[in-house]
């Protein structure tokens, strides 16, 4: 006998987290055998996989996220500090976002991780602009004028 397929039904399978668990028994059983060399398939497999991966991809995505971000503000906005309270902004808002997704009751899935990167990215766009229109206003005026007319180049115009 060269191979032979053995099916199994399934049926308490309530959530995603029932078929990640479920995906992990079998494969675990099919360890055990490496000279028969079991294979387990399901169609519904692959949304195994993606839920058993999520979370360390979310994580490894965002960590990247807010580097990148860090670093591209380093080379254009001439002032470090200014660059750590921007870092500090992205992650106090991707907390919140984070915050909220789980005060809503949100589970993490690819909808939910594409969520929080884009916050990265919104944040970063309204953080960067302003510091950048603070930074190199080249006027000799009070931080406050300065704030003001970064915001008057960046956001709507009062006038």
């Amino acid at each position: 006998m060269k191979s032979f397929r053995f099916r199994i039904g399934l049926s308490a399978l309530n959530s995603p987290s029932d078929l990640v668990l479920e995906s992990h028994a079998l494969r675990a059983i099919a360890a055990k055998y490496p000279d028969m060399e079991i294979y387990t398939y399901e169609y519904c497999r692959m949304i195994a996989d993606q839920l058993n991966i999520i979370l360390p991809n979310t994580l490894l995505n965002d960590g990247i996220a807010v580097i990148v971000l860090v670093i591209i503000a380093l080379l254009f906005i001439p002032n470090p500090i200014c660059t750590f309270w921007i870092f500090i902004a992205i992650i106090t808002m991707d907390i919140g976002v984070i915050g909220f997704l789980a005060l809503w009751d949100v589970k993490l899935d690819p909808i939910s991780m594409i969520t929080m990167i884009m916050a990265i990215g919104f944040s970063i766009e309204y953080c960067a602009h302003i510091t950048y229109g603070f930074v190199s206003n080249p006027n000799d005026v009070t931080p406050t004028e300065r704030c003001v007319e970064a915001m008057e180049k960046l956001a709507c115009p009062s006038k």
